[in-house]
């Protein structure tokens, strides 16, 4: 129900829907920017003084240009943020379909040392702790009603007292152990008492019985040039790969495997190679293309003490990215991206560049 649109205090950023024709067809693509930290309009407009005689103040004035920029902090990063400020993707090839695993910890070892497994099958239905046994040891994590599988994982991943004894790794709803000190580790065992979780437990040979040796966690889909890097955690000192035996230092690809001289058996490593993906979504930095043409909508409304949500909407015809774009990583804090769009005149026979709009309902 509308009601008076009056003057009203801006209390949320809205969302941006960004919109791009594709000619011929006229075929639109939208993009929504709907997690938005920020978002601004500036207009401007550019005024020279027209001075003459000998007077110090000016007798006119000129406009020479107007200006509308749109600038936009996004929480969330997709690829579509790259196609908006850089254009199209050029295309992605059957061998552009890989990823990098990095500084995966292993322990240089064959069958004297293996690796439990242990794979998430059912969310929890009910708190409490559950019961995971490693080497004849009980270890307690606490879950609570409504974490799903990943949430599980993720809570036996990262429980400090299994950190004391075991590297672990988190793929997806799988979780690996591997044992910090050399020796066996007896068959994993899983308790879930009355939170409802379910899982799979298995105990994994870290090597195929060669002493010196390991098996990476994805050695099942390695990329065809795996590249393996290998350095000692402790040392810091990187090995050097060999096609042949290698020597105290050195590393040899062996199918699967990364074999090693019996006198680095024991020593605690990271290795990082490549895997294959058929999942990726893939965006190609092009050197001669721009970015496109768009329109946007912006719109929100936002509660006022009288128990009326006050809005506005605006929509720009044409515009363009422009400015840069940073992709920040930090730590402890998130890393929003930010759009800059400069407001094109599009040309219609109207003379519009946009429009906007003010709008009130009842909660």
């Amino acid at each position: 129900m509308s009601q008076e649109k009056k003057a009203f205090i801006v209390k949320g950023v809205g969302k941006l829907r960004i919109r791009k024709y594709d000619a011929p067809t006229a075929t639109r693509r939208v993009y929504n920017l709907a997690t938005m930290t920020e978002m601004g309009v500036t207009m401007t407009t550019e005024i020279n003084d027209i001075f003459g005689g000998d007077g110090l103040y000016n007798i006119d004035d000129i406009a020479v240009s107007k200006g509308i920029d749109i600038r936009a902090m996004n929480t969330k990063f997709d690829l579509s943020m790259l196609r908006l400020m850089l254009g199209e993707s050029g295309p992605a090839y059957a061998s552009d379909y890989y990823r990098s695993v990095v500084d995966e910890y292993q322990l240089i070892g064959g069958s004297s040392n293996e690796v439990a497994e242990l794979v998430i099958t059912a969310d929890a239905t009910g708190s409490g702790n559950l019961t995971i046994n490693l080497g004849g040891t009980d270890y307690f994590v606490g879950v609570t009603l409504g974490d799903d599988q990943i949430d599980v994982a993720t809570k036996i991943a990262t429980d400090a007292t299994l950190a004391v004894d075991f590297e672990m790794l988190r793929v997806g709803d799988t979780v690996r152990f591997t044992a910090k000190t050399k020796g066996d580790v007896s068959d994993i065992t899983f308790g879930a008492a009355a939170t409802g979780v379910t899982a799979t437990e298995s105990t994994l040979s870290q090597g195929a019985g060669t002493v010196a040796e390991v098996t990476p966690f994805f050695s099942t889909n390695l990329h065809a040039t795996p590249e393996f890097e290998v350095s000692d955690i402790d040392s810091g000192n990187s090995f050097t790969e060999v096609l042949g035996a290698p020597a105290p230092g050195q590393f040899q690809q062996v199918g699967s495997n990364i074999t090693f001289n019996a006198a680095d058996d024991g020593k605690s490593i990271a290795i990082s190679y490549k895997i294959n993906d058929a999942n990726l979504d893939i965006y190609t930095v092009q050197a001669e293309e721009l970015p496109f043409y768009l329109s946007v909508l912006h719109t929100g409304a936002y509660s006022q003490k009288d128990n009326v949500r006050q809005g506005c909407e605006f929509e720009f015809y044409q515009c363009r990215a422009r400015g840069a774009i940073t992709l920040n990583f930090n730590r402890a804090q998130a890393s929003p991206v930010e759009v800059n769009l400069r407001v094109l005149n599009p040309e219609r026979p109207d003379g519009r560049l946009g429009i906007f709009k003010r709008f009130a309902i009842t909660q």
